[in-house]
């Protein structure tokens, strides 16, 4: 359905906006002052609203041209709300002024039948399922525009932590808290557990790469401790070699019954990458998602396991 809204919307508007005009137009009070309904101050307002709906409906929903494929199903979600709105205040307009006349004002019967149909043909479109879904993921987006992802990990790890960073930037993820790197890290002049902990605390989507040095890292145990008691939203990845029958691991903070994953199975890596739409804008193109996930593998998979 979305990918033929363009063309639903191109056909009306050019079946319907050249009538339109001249119709108005014939609204129009004569300089006389003699009009066929009402009094010249109604006749005039009539204009106005007929006159202004005509000229809106000659301009394309978007600017530039009519291809959709040239816009992303955001933005064109998101110029239909808009649209429907405006054109939805506008039949309410039309709606008075016709039933006013008893719809015996055959020129304004005619531009609020157009203007309705125009509505009716938004409202269909904007109940399609792709157009719900993107819909949710918009609100979504807009409920989490501040969330971030933080990399939990071990610092002798921070290749499988720059390999994930690449993926997240991949799949359309920006705002990333990774201490190994200092284009993610901690800004200068921070304290950083004053600065960690008040990242936790803000409700981040937390990744703990999981392995036997983060068990060993008394500063690791306590970003898992913090982010623990917050209750934020996570993911666990095992790196290669981890042991989940590790005493560290069934007994600590994450509850070993929670799923995780190995970070080198490709099918729930896309699985994991899936999972963050429901808080992330990601990519919608599963050509290049699953391009992203096969150079990711491979850049894992290039790590030398310790």
């Amino acid at each position: 359905m979305l990918e033929n809204a363009e063309k639903y919307l191109f056909e009306f508007k050019n079946r319907n906006h050249g009538p339109s005009y001249e119709i108005a137009m014939e609204i129009k009070p004569d300089r006389s002052g003699w009009t066929p309904y009402g009094t010249y101050d109604e006749q005039s307002e009539i204009y106005v609203v007929t006159k202004t709906f005509s000229i809106n409906l000659d301009t394309p929903l978007y600017s530039g041209n009519w291809k959709v494929e040239y816009y992303s199903p955001n933005q064109l979600v998101n110029v239909i709300e808009k649209e429907i709105d405006y054109y939805s205040n506008q039949l309410e307009s039309l709606e008075k002024i016709n039933r006013k006349y008893n719809g015996q004002n055959i020129p304004v019967h005619y531009i609020y039948s157009i203007c309705k149909e125009l509505v009716d043909l938004l409202n269909y479109i904007r109940n399609d399922d792709e157009y719900k879904l993107i819909q949710k993921q918009i609100k979504v987006l807009n409920e989490n525009k501040s969330m971030k992802i933080f990399i939990s990990h071990a610092s002798i790890n921070k290749d499988y932590g720059t390999a994930l960073v690449e993926l997240l930037k991949g799949i359309g993820i920006d705002d990333i808290i990774f201490t190994s790197n200092v284009a993610y890290g901690i800004p200068i002049g921070e304290n950083i557990f004053n600065w960690l902990k008040k990242q936790i605390s803000e409700k981040c989507f937390v990744i703990y790469l999981l392995s036997s040095e983060y068990y060993k890292s008394v500063a690791c145990l306590n970003e898992m401790g913090a982010a623990w008691v917050i209750e934020n939203d996570h993911a666990v990845l095992f790196l290669p070699g981890f042991d989940i029958s590790s005493s560290g691991f069934q007994n600590g903070a994450i509850d070993p019954r929670n799923i995780g994953f190995y970070i080198d199975n490709k099918d729930r890596v896309t699985e994991f990458c899936t999972k963050l739409k429901t808080h992330f804008p990601i990519t919608n193109n599963t050509v290049l998602l699953s391009q992203i996930i096969d150079k990711f593998i491979l850049q894992v998979n290039a790590i030398p396991k310790s």
